[in-house]
């Protein structure tokens, strides 16, 4: 469960955000995920939001922990919901293309995060997945 949420959030910065994003000179929003069909902001959201009922879940009992993710899960959240671009096309704009970092730099803070607070916690560690290029 533990590699599924890191999995998740690893999925949705490098990819989900991180592809359209490309670089500054060669942004690539036609790489979105979902892009065809104008789902790539909602489907971010709803990948957002799951992961953080997993979160949540998986801190079980410790008050604190619990509390901090779910603080973490709230401060992405706006910001995906305040983004007006679904298939991130204005990614070679430099207004939206600020807000999509933003998004992508909250969801590599959770997965930091999560890494290093409930993987201890639950005295586990992601390891190795499909993401790492092995």
């Amino acid at each position: 469960m533990f590699k599924a949420l890191s999995t998740g959030l690893q999925f949705t910065a490098e990819f989900r955000l991180g592809r359209p994003l490309g670089s500054f000179k060669r942004p690539r929003p036609r790489r979105a995920h979902a892009y065809k069909s104008g789902r790539s902001l909602r489907q971010i959201n709803l990948s957002l939001a799951s992961l953080n009922q997993l979160a949540t879940a998986l801190a079980g009992t410790d008050a604190k922990l619990t509390l901090n993710l779910k603080t973490e899960f709230k401060a992405s959240q706006p910001l995906a919901d305040d983004m007006n671009d679904p298939v991130f096309a204005g990614v070679a704009e430099p207004k939206s293309r600020l807000y999509v970092k933003i998004l992508k730099q909250s969801v590599d803070v959770l997965y930091e995060h999560v890494s290093t607070k409930l993987g201890p916690n639950l005295a586990v560690a992601a390891g190795f997945n499909a993401l790492d290029g092995d």
